[in-house]
């Protein structure tokens, strides 16, 4: 999940493509969750920006706070890159729980889970 702020200054997306051609065309497109209401859409001729291991796009966005939505990067009809972006104007690590209970073990490094590996 990306987390953006509501904001008029940009801000910056990084993903990893699942595949990427510089000279290609994108479509990057952000609709609000559940009701699909495009709120950017915008056609990428140059590419993205690189760095390191995966890709940035810079670019004002007109987000709501507190609201979830879709990301798609499409090149020729094919989703290449899909995410979910979170608004939220808190700092530091923000936390979709919370002020909701969260149970923890009393044990450290426990988990619900139990693993079984076979070698």
């Amino acid at each position: 999940m990306i987390k953006l702020r509501e904001t008029n200054e940009n801000q910056t997306i990084t993903f990893i493509p699942r595949y990427y051609n510089e000279s290609a065309t994108y479509s990057l497109k952000i609709t609000t969750e559940g009701s699909g209401v495009v709120v950017y859409d915008q056609q990428v001729t140059e590419g993205f920006e690189t760095e390191k291991y995966y890709y940035k796009h810079t670019d004002q966005f007109d987000l709501k706070t507190d609201t979830t939505y879709e990301l798609e990067i499409d090149h020729d009809d094919t989703v290449i890159y899909k995410d979910r972006i979170m608004v939220t104007n808190q700092s530091g690590d923000y936390s979709i729980n919370d002020q909701v209970y969260t149970y923890k073990s009393t044990q450290e490094n426990t988990t619900e889970n139990d693993f079984k590996f076979y070698s």
